[in-house]
């Protein structure tokens, strides 16, 4: 039993070494891969929802609220929104109301 314990104990330390070195490259150069891909992109596939922002009300908001929403979303991207470094500028496409609902079917038991 000694002799099995040491043997394992030999190829598991082989083994990690090796493997996590080797698993830690494959990850690095994935990543890498990704990363250069992300940068090669020339233009980007803007799908509304991803490039939208949402605000929640249980009631339909007046219209003073409604400008003051407008002229706050307007002032913030005239600014310029983004990282250090980079320039990045948002714009305003539009304004929307989306009404969520729920249906209920009842189904046989």
């Amino acid at each position: 039993m000694t002799h099995y314990k040491q043997e394992t104990r030999k190829h598991y330390k082989k083994a990690s070494e090796g493997y996590a070195e080797n698993l830690r490259e494959k990850v690095r150069a994935k990543s890498q891969q990704k990363i250069d891909e992300a940068n090669a992109l020339t233009l980007v596939q803007k799908y509304p929802a991803y490039m939208s922002v949402a605000i929640y009300f249980h009631l339909i908001p007046d219209s003073r609220l409604l400008s003051v929403m407008k002229t706050r979303a307007q002032a913030i991207a005239s600014t310029g929104v983004g990282l250090r470094g980079y320039k990045q500028t948002v714009g305003i496409e539009g304004f929307r109301f989306l009404e969520q609902y729920t249906t209920f079917r009842e189904l046989p038991i």
